[in-house]
């Protein structure tokens, strides 16, 4: 009587393919389809040092009580650290408004919510994007089309037809950048390119919003935060989402972080207070584990080097 107008969605471009994968009984087969840390034997495990960051607090975790609505702050602190580099998180985190997420999407998605609700529904994506991408904005209410980005010819990123096109866009427009590890091209900015780039983004006064969800796969953590630095010590206000799923093997828990960035404290505690609505509407709070076991990780000398 009332559902049965409802259509079958179609199913998701990545993990539909998964579920195809799983359902082929050749057993010579090989899954290409999501990066999932393995070992030799293609056997799914947590890294190192995440497991034995998971094993030392196992009798600590113990508390039962609600975490707060924008969650953990000692993890909100350390990935903070480790997005912006320990110098820069030092300087600017006054001005910088943290949240602990569900994953990286979930980042995302409250992001944009935020800056549907506040900013701007007009937002950019790069051609081509993650498949998730265009969903999360278009859901958040926004108005998406795509920017030029990797050429065929050039068999890298087309700098010139790209910012031709940026500068068309009006103020405030979202564009929506690959902080490193680029999905699903893998071509990355260089430094002159950010450089460059930044200098754009904010002379047209448009809104940068970072996707980190690869951060420590490409060059290493300090040259793949490069983009970050760039942006932030050119005094952009500006959004990041990190996910914890990649760079600590933590898919399953759903461990990531919002970051936002303003002018000064007071327009943090402002964001701050907005943003916590958007999350209390949608799910509350965040669960404690996975960002308990990621904040160990980082705060244990041994356990961060290795």
């Amino acid at each position: 009587m009332f559902f049965n107008k409802v259509l079958e969605g179609l199913p998701d471009p990545i993990f539909g393919l998964g579920e195809m994968f799983r359902a082929d009984v050749r057993e010579n087969k090989i899954d290409l389809v999501v990066g999932i840390y393995k070992d030799e034997e293609l056997r799914m495990q947590l890294m190192p040092s995440v497991k034995k960051a998971k094993e030392q607090i196992l009798t600590q975790d113990l508390a039962v009580d609600y975490l707060p609505i924008d969650g953990l702050r000692s993890f909100c602190d350390e990935i903070g650290r480790l997005a912006f580099g320990d110098e820069r998180w030092k300087v600017h985190h006054g001005r910088i408004y943290a949240a602990q997420t569900l994953g990286g999407t979930g980042s995302l998605q409250i992001g944009t919510a935020f800056l549907a609700q506040e900013i701007s529904k007009e937002a950019v994506l790069s051609n081509p994007t993650w498949a998730n991408h265009s969903a999360i904005f278009q859901r958040a209410g926004c108005k998406t089309s795509f920017y030029p980005y990797y050429s065929k010819v050039l068999h890298g990123i087309d700098l010139e037809v790209l910012f031709a096109f940026l500068k068309t866009l009006p103020e405030k427009t979202i564009v929506l950048l690959h902080e490193v590890c680029h999905n699903p091209t893998g071509c990355d900015f260089s430094q002159e390119q950010w450089r460059a780039l930044s200098l754009l983004m904010q002379k047209h006064k448009l809104i940068p919003f970072f996707d980190c969800a690869y951060h420590g796969l490409g060059d290493g953590l300090d040259l793949d935060r490069l983009g970050l630095e760039i942006f932030l010590d050119d005094g952009h206000e500006m959004i990041v989402s990190y996910s914890c799923s990649k760079n600590f093997s933590l898919y399953c828990q759903r461990v990531g972080a919002l970051f936002i960035v303003g002018e000064n404290a007071a327009i943090k505690m402002r964001v701050g207070s907005q943003v916590k609505r958007i999350i209390r509407s949608l799910y509350s709070n965040p669960p404690a584990h996975g960002a308990r076991i990621a904040a160990h990780v980082l705060q244990e000398i041994d356990l961060k080097n290795n």
